[in-house]
């Protein structure tokens, strides 16, 4: 599914207000009209309602109440989102279709409906191993923690596979910085977030 632009209605301190404008695209009373792909066949439209959403970064996530016959479901959307001058631009998807986007927040993936669609309970299962993922992430942990990781690639002074042990460390106010124990070195973000993405992270007992 390609991407829609069109001029935008909602503005919130002078920007574009991204969630406002993916809400209404999933709110919507139950109505019969024509199908756009065949004259003459109607085609039943259920109530939609948005339970609950969230913006990450330009990603939209809703939990999305869906009334039809009286039976009630609640199922996520997924919006890409763009801006250009006036024009809001998204590109909808639903979990069925697993999105490449991972990082539902879990207020929202608690609402979702039992389902047993095999794409969104893995998208579902993804988001969560994510959510805990982040719960060890290496920002949160205090100045002075200690972590050991194995290299996932060659660098200038380490080989894939060492074990290296680092030290976290405060740079002026808020800015803070990894060091290798031993002081030769310290990794640069980079380096960090791939290891972050891509290595298993042992956290030392007790601090530096």
């Amino acid at each position: 599914m390609g991407w829609t632009y069109q001029s935008a209605k909602y503005w919130k301190k002078g920007k574009i207000d991204r969630k406002r404008e993916c809400d209404e695209l999933f709110t919507q009373e139950a109505h019969t009209s024509e199908s756009p792909f065949k004259k003459g066949v109607m085609i039943e439209y259920p109530k939609m309602e948005v339970v609950k959403s969230q913006m990450v970064g330009t990603t939209y996530y809703g939990a999305i109440k869906t009334t039809k016959n009286g039976v009630e479901e609640i199922w996520c959307a997924v919006c890409l989102t763009s801006t250009d001058g006036y024009d809001f631009g998204y590109k909808d998807m639903d979990e069925t279709v697993m999105p490449y986007r991972f990082d539902c927040p879990k207020s929202i993936l608690d609402l979702l409906s039992p389902t047993t669609n095999q794409d969104a309970l893995k998208w579902r299962q993804m988001c969560y191993e994510n959510l805990e993922k982040k719960k060890h992430s290496l920002a949160k942990l205090p100045i002075g923690s200690r972590i050991k990781v194995k290299m996932p690639y060659d660098t200038t002074y380490f080989h894939k596979d060492d074990e290296v042990v680092l030290i976290k460390m405060k740079r002026g106010y808020r800015s803070t910085y990894w060091v290798v124990q031993n002081g030769s070195c310290y990794f640069n973000r980079n380096l960090i977030s791939s290891i972050e993405r891509n290595c298993e992270i042992e956290i030392l007992n007790g601090m530096a």
